[in-house]
């Protein structure tokens, strides 16, 4: 019986505070969803299936379906949401193949300042001394 080197090991994923991306995944293309503070919102096929991000202003991104790259960039905010924007993104004939139910979908939720003030208002039960009222601009 010959003597065998063990095998390679499995490339380790990036691991970023918020996020945990494939080995096989674009690396600058990585570092820019570090940089940018996305998170994982997990295969278009469960994004579909909850409204974690619904009402919010979001940039997302989405990989091919074999996750190694980024194919698309785009935003959602409220009356065009993720959801619907991702479902879009499945019926275009122009991105079959590029984005499907396997793709994975990375989210920056955009801060604005209508949800600031409304958590303010939700946990010391008044608005700031000088804001007078709380509207949903740009939400």
């Amino acid at each position: 019986m010959e003597d065998r080197d063990p095998p390679d090991p499995a490339p380790e994923p990036y691991t970023f505070d918020l996020l945990t991306i494939a080995p096989t995944f674009n690396h600058a293309q990585a570092l820019l969803l570090e940089e940018y503070l996305f998170e994982d919102a997990g295969l278009i096929r469960d994004a579909l299936k909850t409204d974690a991000f619904d009402g919010l202003r979001v940039v997302y991104a989405l990989t091919n379906p074999a996750q190694t790259e980024i194919i698309y960039i785009g935003d959602a905010e409220q009356g065009r949401n993720l959801r619907s924007r991702l479902r879009a993104h499945l019926k275009d004939r122009d991105k079959i193949g590029h984005v499907e139910l396997d793709s994975r979908v990375y989210v920056h939720v955009m801060i604005t300042e209508f949800m600031v003030l409304n958590n303010f208002h939700a946990d010391t039960g008044r608005l700031p001394v000088c804001n007078k009222r709380k509207s949903q601009k740009h939400v």
